[in-house]
């Protein structure tokens, strides 16, 4: 009986001692949690979620989205666009309309210089360019389709010809020297003053015609996104 009392007691003081040795008691204050963007348990990191992470994308997921979105719009900017009937026959009659403002400015800058010394010949590149342009515009309306942003690119440069056309026949207009008989062999005041009021109406005309081309041309292509791909309107 004494030795069982004695091995129970020595039981439980190793018993005591393990519980002691493996769980030692703590009597400092608790230190405050800090929150790491990351800590380890078991070997297992795991990232602590604050605030600001709340409702914020990834950096890799904002980037695959950006590159998406640039390239659907490049797509869409150089989506063929099928040329209608009605398309067709707007750009038609808009390209000859172009040719024939061209061709009037180059015949009114060929009789200026022909009966007033002239040192600009502003209708003669712009008249030119006029043409060109509206030439192009008819083969783009015997086309099945055509991109419509290649069509506004042209239209900015018309748009700019035409601008500087306008400007130089207002320099020309204001600042040119009276006609003598020395500086022309057919001089004429009067007929060259009315040839450089028309040569600048008519860069007026082209110029308002230009940004009304511009404004259709954008209404279609913008129906057209809308019909191929309702959310190109959302983005």
């Amino acid at each position: 009986m004494q030795s069982d009392s004695n091995k129970q007691d020595y039981t439980q003081k190793d018993n005591n001692y393990n519980f002691e040795g493996v769980y030692p008691s703590y009597q400092g204050s608790i230190p405050p949690y800090l929150p790491y963007p990351q800590q380890s348990v078991n070997g297992t990191s795991y990232e602590a979620s604050s605030k600001s992470n709340v409702g914020r994308t990834p950096l890799h997921q904002q980037q695959g989205i950006t590159v998406t979105r640039v390239h659907q719009r490049f797509r869409n900017n150089n989506l063929l666009t099928p040329i209608t009937s009605n398309l067709a026959t707007f750009l038609c009659i808009s390209g000859l309309i172009y040719a024939l403002w061209g061709i009037i400015a180059f015949s009114l800058q060929l009789a200026i210089v022909v009966n007033f010394y002239s040192t600009y010949y502003n209708g003669f590149w712009a008249g030119i360019f006029l043409v060109f342009g509206g030439s192009i515009m008819v083969i783009i309306g015997f086309r099945p389709s055509f991109p419509l942003l290649g069509l506004m690119r042209l239209y900015i440069f018309t748009l700019v010809f035409s601008t500087m056309g306008l400007t130089f026949s207002i320099v020309d207009y204001s600042l040119s020297a009276r006609c003598t008989s020395i500086s022309s062999l057919y001089c004429d005041d009067s007929l060259a003053s009315t040839l450089k009021v028309i040569l600048l109406v008519t860069f007026t005309v082209a110029l308002i015609h230009t940004g009304i081309n511009m404004i259709v041309i954008s209404k279609e292509q913008k129906t057209i996104l809308i019909q191929s791909n309702p959310r190109n309107l959302s983005n």
